[in-house]
């Protein structure tokens, strides 16, 4: 069994993607890991002219959530709080807030298999 804390802070998460949760197989940044094929990342726009773009491989899906306020998935649709959305890659997501707030998170896994 295994246990990891980590303490961010507001700035870490401020107009970027902070990577809060990876896999163990993976060599990433990010200072909490699961022992599955999974990443989390979060973001706080505190600005309407902040932006923060993210790259969903081929073969990959990621879930979306506004947790707080409203934010624009460009080129897909607008998130207002507690909305979700799901997608499957390869796709880069272009995040905006609607106003002048958005905190939102991204999970991001490997794709289901098909069932035939």
């Amino acid at each position: 069994m295994r246990y990891e804390n980590h303490k961010f802070s507001d700035e870490d998460r401020e107009n970027k993607l902070l990577h809060i949760v990876g896999s163990l197989q993976n060599d990433d940044d990010a200072p909490l890991h699961l022992n599955q094929d999974v990443n989390m990342f979060v973001s706080e726009l505190t600005d309407s002219a902040a932006e923060v773009t993210y790259e969903l491989k081929a073969g990959r899906q990621a879930y979306i959530n506004s947790i707080e306020d409203s934010v624009n998935v460009e080129g897909i649709v607008t998130l207002d709080e507690r909305d979700s959305l799901e997608v499957v890659g390869p796709l880069t997501l272009t995040f905006k807030a609607k106003d002048q707030h958005a905190h939102f998170i991204i999970i991001e896994m490997g794709e289901w298999a098909e069932q035939q």
